[in-house]
């Protein structure tokens, strides 16, 4: 039978003491007020889960746990969300041109986003929808200026989301998907399921959620015969090194000179206590792709 939440939350000192009793460590509590203030006791906690013992039920930290360590795994987590937020930019820039251009050329309609015989209604409302919720000046008074409506695809794009843009992508004819999922040397099944993990782990670094030592809801398509560089098959595909390596994938595609790899590996050298197989790292990760 089901009963109701009956946790009460207390304040920032109450938590702290009640960490104390669990035998976590404060080095100075008066000043770890103020981080469980503004981080709030929720968010900390994900980072606590694993410095607790077994049984987890039972809440008890493993001797000496500081509070220290925990504020370390969680700064760790906030670099990384704000690492891969800025190199997922450049994949969102890219695949939203390249699914317009490539239609574009496919098609010989500047305004293939506006067609039935390329977009269902449902997602053609969708569009009109965000252009007109736009709060960019050149594009919302576009119509003032033009005798066209809606402006054309090349424009259109930059009003729309990352998560529209693959849905967009994901309801086009077959043909259409499968040449510009060769452009990134995929599948268009595979190219569907990919960009829909890339848009998810963005939203994740977008509102700030934990990617240490998570497991996503979403499982990636994998694909036979890759012909571009990839990781192992035996790699969780639920964790955040999948993701982290599809980043690198889509980058080496848009970027070859990237630097990416680099910055990651800076990132870890500032964090060496940070377990990063609770990230899905495999302990030999640096072959293949990440060579």
């Amino acid at each position: 039978m089901k009963q109701n939440y009956s946790k009460i939350k207390g304040d920032a000192r109450d938590f702290i003491r009640d960490m104390q009793a669990r035998g976590l460590v404060f080095d100075d509590p008066d000043a770890a007020v103020s981080y469980v203030r503004n981080i709030g006791h929720f968010r900390l906690l994900s980072y606590m889960y694993p410095f607790i013992c077994e049984p987890k039920s039972k809440g008890v930290f493993k001797k000496g746990t500081n509070f220290h360590q925990v504020l370390r795994v969680y700064g760790f987590d906030k670099k990384l969300r704000l690492l891969l937020f800025n190199e997922i930019e450049k994949i969102e820039v890219a695949f939203r041109n390249i699914v317009s251009d490539r239609m574009v050329e496919m098609t010989g309609d500047d305004y293939w986003m506006l067609n039935e015989n390329y977009v269902s209604r449902e997602t053609m409302n969708l569009i009109k929808k965000e252009f007109h919720r736009t709060n960019d000046d050149f594009l919302s008074g576009f119509s003032k200026i033009h005798s066209e409506k809606y402006p054309p695809t090349w424009v259109m794009i930059e009003v729309l989301t990352f998560g529209t843009m693959t849905w967009i992508f994901r309801n086009l004819p077959f043909r259409y998907k499968k040449d510009i999922a060769r452009y990134f040397h995929l599948n268009a099944p595979v190219m569907d399921s990919w960009m829909n993990v890339i848009v998810l782990t963005r939203n994740a670094c977008c509102h700030h959620a934990r990617l240490w030592n998570r497991v996503f809801s979403l499982t990636t398509l994998t694909m036979n015969g890759m012909t571009r560089p990839w990781i192992d098959e035996d790699v969780d595909r639920r964790r955040t090194f999948h993701n982290i390596s599809m980043v690198k994938y889509f980058l080496d595609i848009i970027s070859p000179a990237n630097d990416f790899k680099e910055k990651l590996m800076t990132l870890l050298k500032l964090y060496p206590e940070i377990d990063i197989s609770a990230m899905g790292f495999p302990r030999n990760w640096q072959h293949s792709i990440w060579q």
